[in-house]
């Protein structure tokens, strides 16, 4: 996966992150990873561009954030890319 990819899935989980936060402000990047599948320091250097995403990790984070059709097919191209 190249940079901009990797860039472009960090922005993605990010956003949601927030999206998320700002409806419970008692959320937390712990109950992010655990509702991503993804242990919550693994995330953490995700987030901070510290950690490449993994094909695995990509497919995962799809699924359990349910994109539409079309979300997916926009970061598959950026993946090919």
């Amino acid at each position: 996966m190249d940079k901009s990819f990797q860039e472009h899935c960090r922005a993605l989980l990010k956003e949601e992150l927030t999206k998320r936060c700002s409806k419970n402000s008692q959320y937390s990047l712990r109950a992010f990873a655990k509702c991503m599948e993804i242990d919550s320091s693994y995330l953490s250097k995700i987030l901070s561009g510290k950690r490449s995403i993994t094909n695995k990790v990509y497919d995962r984070i799809l699924k359990q954030l349910n994109l539409s059709l079309n979300q997916y097919l926009d970061l598959e191209k950026k993946k090919d890319s």
